[in-house]
């Protein structure tokens, strides 16, 4: 069995704005992070995302100061941080449903040809847009 990391992005209509297809093999996600033009972007200077907006992550995830991530619960959380990453789950949750949908709406996925893995990703990005 062979594996292609995703990274995307997505707004709260479900639509991905921002996809990194490609990495093979089992990677962390942190890893595929630092590697995306997505991480550069954020680290830039200027960045092209608007002042007024975020971009939430899930632990795997590093905190920067447009990417929130949850506070790390090791026992010394606070009612308030308790209360934060709550939210911040019940909104991360969307881009869980963009992935649910597209796992559902494209299950043909699951018959690409896996030897040939220089054309998934084309197909992977496809099927995003």
């Amino acid at each position: 069995m062979h594996y292609i990391n995703l990274l995307a992005v997505c707004d709260s209509r479900l639509r991905f704005t921002n996809i990194f297809v490609g990495m093979p093999g089992w990677v962390h996600d942190a890893r595929v992070f630092r590697r995306s033009p997505l991480y550069e972007e954020l680290m830039h200077e200027d960045p092209l995302l608007p002042c007024h907006m975020n971009i939430f992550g899930d632990p795997a995830y590093p905190l920067l100061p447009l990417m929130m991530t949850p506070f790390r619960n090791n026992g010394h959380i606070t009612r308030a941080q308790l209360q934060f990453n709550r939210k911040l789950c019940s909104i991360r949750s969307t881009i869980e449903h963009a992935f649910g949908m597209l796992k559902g709406k494209l299950c043909r996925l699951k018959y690409l040809d896996a030897t040939n893995l220089r054309g998934i990703p084309n197909v992977i990005v496809t099927a995003c847009v």
